[in-house]
Parts: structure tokens; C-alpha cells; sequence
């Protein structure tokens, strides 16, 4: 199968748009299995989980975060990941530094998902930590939170089943200054036609699991 790598996160202009609150599903529709190879302390990264988890709850899908090994030696330890993820599992490796200019074609590519070209349900996003350090610009606290955005936009493509970025909200790309202020103030979301459209992929994923 071929493979298209949805490059994301550069500097541009978006209006933000915020997706409607649904109800809270008792289980979750969906695992996500992180890979922390960038080293992400765990305070960020359960801020950055936090945040994530928020942006996708907005949409009407409720996200269980799995942490997975980053070496061998590790594996026994983490026995939840011992099985391949099926289709509502969904695996996140937050990468370190910056997307390497030689797989992506630009410098200031923050992530990527996988989509299958010939259609099917992608099932891996990379994300680069040195992407949420220049959207905090030093401050620490807003590491995770930018992180957390990051990682939901990535996600949101492999729910959405799609490379193509939207007009306005959290898959818009590029981003620029306001779009930042938005995503520490928790205000860049999904919009509505992205929250249905998750959910109806959600669903066609649990006719296939």
C-alpha cells in the first residue's frame, strides 16, 4: 500500500471556529498509543494528554491514552501495548527536535500522518516536540498545552481520513499569532463538519474492528 505524509504546521493566517460540546460517552471511541521518544517530562506530558483529550472530547470523541516503550528493554513493563492496535487503536510518536527537512521539504513542518492513498483507516502520526517549544516561546507551562494541540491535529487527520486541512479551526494549516494565542487560551477546536464527519469515520471503523 502507498503512503502519503500529510505534512502540518507552518505560520499562516486562520480564523478559529469552535466545534459544538457533545455528550460524554461512557468508554472511550478510541486508544491512542504514545510512543515518547522526544523525552517529554511526564507534567508536560499529561498537560499535553489533557489538552489533546479536551480538543477531541469537544468533538463527541473520548480518547484513552496508552503510554508505550521507547526500548526494548522496556516492553515488559507496558503490557497494554503488546497488542497490535486495531481499528479504533490509533499509535502517536512524539519525535524530537524539528521534522527533517529531507522527509517533509520544509523546516517548519511540526507533524505528519499517515493516510493510506487507496483509502482505509490511517493508523500512524508522528509529532515533533521542537514544533510545541516554538509555539510556547519559553514558556514552559504552555509546552504541553502546544504539544497537546499538535498532537490533536495529527490525530484529527487519521479521524478524519483525510491530508486536506480546513479554512479554519484546529486543521487549518498554516498557523500564524493568533492562531497560537487561540490554542493557549483553549479556543481552537474543531469546527461542526469535522466533528460529524470524525464520528461517521468513527463508526465505519467499529463495522471493521
Amino acid at each position: 500500500m502507498n503512503w502519503v505524509f500529510r505534512n502540518c504546521w507552518t505560520v499562516g493566517f486562520l480564523l478559529a471556529t469552535n466545534a459544538p460540546s457533545a455528550e460524554q460517552p461512557v468508554h472511550p471511541d478510541i486508544t491512542v498509543w504514545i510512543y515518547n521518544y522526544a523525552g517529554i517530562d511526564g507534567e508536560a506530558l499529561a498537560r499535553a494528554k489533557e489538552a489533546a483529550g479536551r480538543i477531541l472530547s469537544r468533538a463527541g470523541t473520548e480518547a484513552e491514552w496508552v503510554d508505550c516503550p521507547v526500548m526494548a528493554s522496556e516492553v515488559d513493563k507496558y503490557p497494554d501495548c503488546v497488542r497490535l492496535p486495531q481499528f479504533l487503536g490509533l499509535v502517536l510518536r512524539l519525535r524530537p527536535g524539528s521534522a527533517p527537512k529531507s522527509l517533509v521539504g520544509r523546516s517548519t513542518v511540526f507533524g505528519y500522518a499517515l493516510i493510506p492513498e487507496g483509502g482505509g483507516f490511517g493508523t500512524y502520526a508522528d509529532v515533533y516536540a521542537g514544533g510545541a517549544d516554538l509555539l510556547a516561546n519559553g514558556g514552559e507551562s504552555l509546552r504541553g498545552v502546544m504539544l497537546g494541540h499538535l498532537m490533536a491535529h495529527e490525530l484529527g487527520h487519521l479521524l478524519l481520513g483525510t491530508s486536506k486541512h480546513s479554512a479554519a479551526g484546529i486543521m487549518r494549516s498554516p498557523w500564524s499569532g493568533l492562531e497560537t494565542e487561540r490554542a493557549a487560551q483553549g479556543r481552537l477546536l474543531f469546527n461542526r463538519a469535522e466533528a460529524e464527519s470524525m464520528r461517521t469515520n468513527l463508526a465505519a471503523r467499529l463495522r471493521h474492528q
